[in-house]
């Protein structure tokens, strides 16, 4: 399934692996814990300064596609935080040297090497680090430690990564996103991708008879592939983590918001249920995972007056949840 979409955001790791889990049929969340921890997805910033899931086999050809416009969007932060060259050489022969035959080390542990080493790491300079080796191609995910994430030497834990020439990554990623978000517009996924509207054409041209588009609500947007036929049992209400690929996908095209739910809730009550659930594709409330031991697996805020029908849905979406967490 990452493979399919090409990078899976993964902010809040947590949350983020059950957006795995509602598009895999027959998924754990242990499933996906097992398959991070053994390399088969990893997680890097890559698209965005973000986190996101990616496969082992494409790391190294997105990171190449789209970290230059990645790090220059960075540039007036690393001149705030005194990220200069030097600085960021010296850190990396550090955390390369430590890393080495395999050994996978938690920030706090990498932070304590690089300390050691006499490197200021004041205010956020250690996160940015390591964002900049990410980009780099140098480090990624390694096993975690217990609830703790670690880092790995990239060469070492996607020995399969493979570069691609320029114009055909950006087709690939065209292909990626559009047969996994469309219909969608060329602004969208220059935005996903932080890549120029400019290349984003080029990958659509290069695409030729592969990619299909349509006029929609005044936009032309594009697709691969025919669209999937709706199920009887497809589920009409889901509870979606914030940053999940339905909500942050899109830009000018998609809103999932519906004006009229905001009134139901204060946003003193919204802050902590941050996260949607939605029906037919319209936001009826809010969630989080439950942080009430042995009571429900989410605590819920639903906007007032939903029908029994909807009620009913919003039960099987929680069901759903509730038996991707506790596999």
């Amino acid at each position: 399934m990452v493979e399919w979409f090409g990078a899976v955001q993964s902010q809040e790791y947590a949350v983020a692996r059950w957006s795995i889990g509602l598009r895999a049929r027959r998924l754990r969340d242990s499933d996906v814990e097992r398959a991070y921890a053994h390399g088969e997805i990893l997680r890097t910033h890559v698209l965005r300064p973000t986190w996101h899931f990616v496969s082992p086999s494409d790391i190294r050809w997105l990171i190449e596609l789209t970290a230059p416009r990645i790090r220059a969007q960075m540039t007036g932060r690393h001149r705030q935080l005194e990220l200069d060259g030097r600085l960021i050489a010296r850190s990396s022969a550090v955390i390369c040297k430590v890393l080495e035959d395999g050994e996978h080390l938690t920030r706090a542990e990498i932070q304590k090497q690089l300390e050691g080493s006499g490197i200021d790491l004041k205010n956020e300079r250690l996160g940015h680090i390591m964002m900049l080796l990410e980009l780099d191609t140098l480090v990624c995910s390694g096993v975690p430690k217990g609830r703790q994430h670690t880092y790995a030497l990239l060469a070492e834990r996607a020995q399969d990564a493979t570069s691609m020439e320029r114009d055909a990554a950006l087709a690939e990623l065209a292909r990626r996103y559009f047969r996994s978000h469309g219909p969608a517009t060329d602004r969208e996924l220059a935005r996903w991708a932080t890549l120029t509207l400019a290349d984003v054409r080029r990958a659509i041209e290069m695409l030729g008879g592969e990619i299909e588009s349509l006029e929609a609500d005044g936009h032309r947007m594009y697709t691969i592939g025919a669209a999937p036929r709706r199920s009887p049992t497809s589920p009409r209400c889901m509870l979606l983590q914030i940053y999940d690929e339905y909500v942050g996908g899109y830009g000018e095209t998609r809103s999932i918001v519906d004006p009229h739910a905001r009134t139901h809730t204060s946003p003193a009550v919204r802050l902590p249920f941050m996260h949607v659930a939605i029906f037919d594709g319209v936001v009826i409330g809010h969630w989080r995972p439950s942080r009430t031991k042995g009571g429900g697996v989410v605590d819920l805020q639903l906007a007032a007056g939903l029908s029994r029908e909807v009620r009913r849905e919003v039960d099987a979406a929680i069901a759903a949840y509730e038996a991707f967490v506790r596999s």
